[in-house]
């Protein structure tokens, strides 16, 4: 039998208007809720849904969780990328557009590949997901990139069971690929960044020497406008929807940088991207570095235009900042992704290092 209760005011002692109530749901535990002014309508509401939960708990109705497993695949999915292109991303920004078309086509890949009309077809599914995955596997795909596939229906399945589309994650033991890096990104040398410039025009050249002291990513040195561009503090605003951390901040630059940046927007105007950022840049780069006679792959590494980001690190890090100094200026959470995944260490640096210990040993 449901139970109906008027609660008292903490600080007054009076009687609240409202009643309380209490039942018994279809999983036998207790749901309370609050009813109207009235004790007898109260009740009748209490009662009223305890029956209805006792008629699921025998299975002569459905439960809510039944109910909406049955919902139609594609109508949860296209609420999933509202919900992304709301606040999926990072601190509950928008995910970017890039991201956002990878996550569409492989959820599209595994509504095809699993036949998904239902949310229902999920449950149960795992064995076929792996046998997925260990075929794309076979086909010559990498491990990152099968991950990234899994990685798209785990997302998907876990923000379904937040909204309770799902009591359980079909796919909470789903197990990742080996993932050993396709290949290591090399940092640029002090010698080769004067011979890259010397190829490139002057707007690629202005590029490369913006994400070379900057460190910015692609994304980002894209979305630099006449806004974002602070004469007076001499640097760039980053705003917190266009970089990777969904984080704003300030990278300050010397004048003769601005000052280019000033005859960049006396050019392009107010509402137009102030650095031409190619849309296939590894071409681009690979492209210019074969005019500039630069090997693209050494026993160091392989360049991309993303190996500009590491070039910055490194000199950052070779020219005196310490471990935290370089994580700040990298704008990373950790510092062992700083110096684990983008430092890079240079063999004439290490033998001129080796020299020093060497020399200051025979000085004592």
């Amino acid at each position: 039998m449901p139970s109906v209760w008027q609660s008292k005011n903490q600080k007054t002692g009076e009687p609240h208007k409202l009643w309380k109530f209490y039942y018994i749901d279809f999983r036998g535990k207790r749901k309370f809720g609050t009813g109207t002014k009235n004790y007898e309508d109260t009740l009748k509401l209490a009662t009223l849904l305890e029956d209805e939960h006792r008629e699921m708990r025998v299975g002569l109705k459905p439960t809510p969780a039944e109910n909406k497993v049955s919902s139609k695949f594609s109508v949860v999915f296209d609420e999933y990328v509202e919900w992304l292109q709301a606040q999926g991303g990072h601190h509950n920004f928008p995910v970017s557009k890039e991201h956002l078309r990878k996550k569409v086509a492989q959820l599209k890949f595994w509504e095809q590949e699993l036949s998904l009309r239902t949310l229902g077809d999920l449950v149960g599914a795992l064995p076929k997901v792996e046998k997925i995955l260990r075929e794309m596997l076979k086909a010559g795909k990498s491990g990152r990139t099968c991950n990234n596939y899994a990685e798209s229906l785990t997302s998907f399945t876990t923000w379904a069971c937040k909204r309770q589309y799902l009591s359980e994650n079909p796919f909470q033991y789903l197990e990742r690929m080996s993932q050993l890096p396709e290949s290591i990104r090399r940092a640029l040398t002090l010698d080769e960044i004067p011979k890259l410039f010397a190829v490139c025009t002057p707007e690629r050249r202005f590029l490369y020497l913006i994400a070379l002291i900057t460190g910015l990513r692609a994304s980002e040195l894209a979305s630099i406008f006449a806004e974002h561009i602070d004469l007076k503090n001499s640097g760039i605003i980053l705003e917190p929807r266009w970089t990777k951390n969904r984080k704003g901040g300030f990278i300050g630059l010397p004048e003769a940088i601005m000052q280019q940046f000033q005859d960049s927007i006396n050019i392009l105007g107010n509402n137009t991207p102030l650095l031409n950022v190619p849309k296939d840049t590894s071409r681009a780069i690979r492209s210019d570095l074969n005019k500039a006679g630069i090997p693209i792959e050494t026993d160091e590494g392989k360049v991309t235009f993303h190996s500009l980001r590491n070039t910055y690190i490194t000199l950052c890090i070779e020219n005196g900042a310490n471990p935290k100094e370089a994580q700040t200026l990298a704008r990373h959470s950790t510092v062992d992704l700083t110096l684990g995944l983008y430092a890079r260490t240079r063999q004439n640096r290490l033998n001129e290092i080796t020299q020093n210990v060497v020399n200051a040993i025979d000085g004592n």
